[in-house]
């Protein structure tokens, strides 16, 4: 052992660049390991929240697999079964839109549908302001801060949208939300607005016991 020890200190003298090389190239080897996994792990939690801006803590996401439009939505009393096994059942429905600006370029929405209560089980809305004295509900919607900085919106204006298969339907902002749970702003950059649920819906969420 005193032996191999003493001529790998001889090599290493006589040899200093190569040692220098050996050193530089596990150095960076390291580093690089170690930087590729933080970027590997920064994806999953990118990911990971784009799910969790939709589907929050419950543990299944059911949809209809219908091929037109009428076809995919279901009533939710068709789960009423299953509510002794789980925390909560929540109906809703995730459709687009578009909302024409002031400059008149069309903007693409993904309109989703929840009631405020319903959110408060498994993906509560952060409401910077709403309108006093008034419950969500009817035509109006909730949307994210970037948005309505972006677009100019406060709270009790009317915008127009198409949406539900029918043109310039008149929505008021109820409020403005904080940009995360729904208001996450996902993969393809359209922006989230929330309005009130209908029955029927084309998903569920659920949490099990």
């Amino acid at each position: 052992m005193n032996i191999l020890v003493k001529f790998t200190l001889k090599n290493m003298k006589e040899k200093k660049f190569r040692l220098i090389l050996i050193l530089i190239s596990v150095t960076l080897s390291t580093a690089l390991f170690f930087a590729s996994s933080a970027v590997g792990q920064n994806i999953v939690n990118l990911f990971s929240a784009q799910m969790r801006a939709l589907v929050g803590d419950s543990d299944i996401r059911i949809a209809s697999n219908g091929g037109d439009y009428f076809s995919s939505f279901f009533h939710t009393q068709t789960f009423d079964k299953y509510k002794e096994d789980t925390e909560y059942i929540v109906g809703g429905f995730f459709g687009g839109a578009t909302y024409k600006s002031e400059s008149e370029e069309d903007i693409n929405i993904n309109l989703i549908g929840y009631s405020l209560e319903d959110l408060e089980k498994f993906n509560p809305v952060e409401l910077i302001e709403s309108l006093p004295d008034e419950s969500f509900g009817g035509r109006q919607v909730i949307v994210g801060y970037p948005d309505a900085q972006k677009y100019g919106f406060k709270v009790g204006d009317t915008i127009k949208m198409n949406a539900f298969g029918q043109e310039d339907n008149r929505f008021v902002v109820y409020g403005i939300a904080n940009p995360t749970g729904v208001f996450f702003i996902p993969q393809d950059n359209r922006p989230i607005w929330l309005c009130q649920k209908i029955q029927p819906v084309d998903y569920q969420v659920y949490r099990a016991k």
